[in-house]
């Protein structure tokens, strides 16, 4: 028993090691972490990190006058044939560096809760709020109370045990190890009972939409995979209770709504006319999303080309949604293909023509719902400065 209690708390004391080390370097280790339900049934979220090498004690003592390089040979003398995998270490494998090579990551579990509050404080992001009305109020039963009578159905079967196994006790016809057995009568019955009870419920709705067109490549693909997996991660903890849903929008010269998978296949469309993304996310809207049952929250990608004749129509569009939804962020991806700049077209618009005409409309209309960042690359660094722009508390 005790040799169990010292590992528990040579493990205790590696888990504390461990979140101290990813608490440090937080971002290095978000973008590794995974969601899942832990071993207590609980949410918690699993990130690996490299494994600790534990001292060990080894025999004997080196000889003083031993030491690396020496024995017999001169420098350069000839060693013999080089035996395979020698030259990567055995089997030729370069990660594997002594004795039993660097082994597997190690997974530590660290509750949802106390992860979002480091991601909170590390990240200085705002909590997402409820907009207006839009707050569902919902009436169930909740069960508070233990009464002698009631329905079948609503038999507490714990409390009836207990109170049958106190009136068997008290009357010595439970009596162990000699009497095992003993009898549940009318009067042992416990009743769970309910009241209705009024809970607050709060819908959400993710809109996630992108530029499919030709001049996006593997880069933005990457980026976008990493943010966009944060940014459902946040908006969800915000929205607990209620049902919450993501919606997936692709889009060229036509905007179509899609699948997880297809949203992040390298694939393009040719043509770019970003007006069909709001406009796909409003006839959406309007086909599935009660205004005053949602909290909306669209996000839309693109390097900012754009037919110069659609400027204005995205621009209608976007108030349009601006009007309705709680928040809407414009990633403006900034990995150009190197050819793009010899584009020679009199319709395409300059690169970045939508983050500035989006930078125009927050400086003169002063829109509090309304955010946008430049993504520069795939990087760690860069993902979670698009986090941060994306729900920093707005000034």
């Amino acid at each position: 028993m005790g040799r169990i209690v010292g590992i528990a708390q040579d493990e205790a004391e590696f888990i504390k090691i461990a979140k101290q080390r990813i608490r440090k370097d937080l971002i290095k280790y978000t973008l590794r972490s995974q969601f899942r339900i832990g071993r207590a049934g609980k949410p918690v979220v699993v990130i690996p990190i490299e494994q600790i090498e534990l001292p060990t004690f080894r025999f004997g003592f080196r000889p003083d006058d031993l030491q690396v390089g020496q024995g017999e040979g001169e420098p350069g003398d000839d060693l013999g044939p080089v035996e395979p995998g020698d030259e990567e270490g055995e089997g030729g494998d370069k990660s594997a560096s002594g004795e039993g090579g660097p082994g597997q990551p190690i997974e530590v579990e660290i509750e949802e809760e106390e992860y979002f509050s480091w991601l909170e404080e590390e990240l200085k992001l705002r909590l997402l709020l409820p907009k207006g009305d839009r707050t569902i109020v919902e009436e169930h039963d909740k069960y508070t109370s233990i009464h002698h009578i009631g329905p079948r159905s609503a038999i507490h079967r714990r409390r009836t045990m207990e109170q049958a196994m106190k009136r068997n006790i008290a009357t010595g016809d439970y009596f162990p190890p000699e009497k095992l057995e003993f009898s549940v009568l009318p009067p042992d019955f416990r009743y769970v009972s309910s009241q209705k009870v009024k809970m607050p419920l709060n819908n959400a709705v993710l809109f996630f939409a992108r530029d499919y067109s030709g001049s996006v490549g593997e880069d933005e693909n990457v980026a976008l995979s990493k943010i966009c997996d944060l940014i459902e991660r946040w908006v969800r903890k915000s929205y607990p209770n209620g049902a919450f849903e993501v919606v997936y929008i692709v889009h060229g010269v036509e905007a179509y709504e899609v699948k997880r998978p297809t949203f992040f296949a390298v694939e393009n469309m040719g043509g770019t006319i970003c007006s069909t993304a709001p406009k796909k996310m409003l006839e959406i809207i309007d086909e599935r999303y009660p205004v005053n049952k949602w909290n909306m929250y669209p996000f839309y990608f693109s390097d900012g080309f754009n037919y110069s004749d659609d400027d204005e129509e995205f621009k209608i569009a976007l108030l349009k949604l601006l009007g309705i939804v709680n928040l809407f962020c414009y990633g403006q991806t900034q990995m150009y293909r190197p050819w793009i700049h010899d584009v020679s077209s009199s319709k395409l618009s300059p690169p970045g023509t939508i983050g500035r005409m989006i930078d125009g409309m927050i400086d003169t209309m002063e829109i509090p719902n309304l955010v946008h960042t430049e993504i520069e690359g795939s990087d760690d660094e860069s993902v979670m400065k698009a986090i941060r722009d994306f729900f920093k508390e707005p000034h």
